[in-house]
């Protein structure tokens, strides 16, 4: 009956080794759940393409914009030193007409070349939020 009891007994201490270790990783296993570094962490190396993808496109985005906005800024010194030059010709040509015509487009042009512009945006939002929804799930 003792060796009964002696099994009975080393059973009881295997289950209850198994059960603390079981709980011991239960603990650890809470606490990265709860802590945000590690999530971050974990979130960065499951979706670390899609991370630097969206990283490069916003780079490539905003470098071409500080590119554009120079070249804009360059061209448009030399427009107004291009506008002077020919309204001063003018001037000494027809003394009697310096005016010229708009060279603006007409606003129907102006109108639709502004909702393409929204019309793509739109679009191209919708697309991003139907990717980054699939990315990040």
């Amino acid at each position: 009956m003792s060796e009964h009891l002696n099994q009975i007994e080393k059973s009881a201490d295997r289950i209850r080794g198994e059960l603390a270790g079981t709980l011991r990783e239960l603990n650890r296993r809470r606490h990265l759940a709860m802590n945000p570094r590690y999530q971050i962490q974990q979130q960065l190396r499951k979706h670390f393409v899609a991370y630097a993808t969206a990283a490069g496109i916003t780079a490539a985005v905003a470098l071409g914009s500080l590119v554009y906005a120079r070249r804009a800024y360059q061209q448009k010194n030399v427009r107004l030193s291009r506008a002077r030059f020919e309204a001063v010709e003018r001037a000494w040509r027809k003394p009697g007409r310096v005016a010229t015509k708009s060279r603006h487009k007409p606003i129907g042009g102006e109108i639709a070349s502004k909702l393409l512009v929204a019309l793509v945006v739109a679009v191209g939002g919708q697309l991003l939020r139907k990717h980054a929804k699939k990315w990040v799930a």
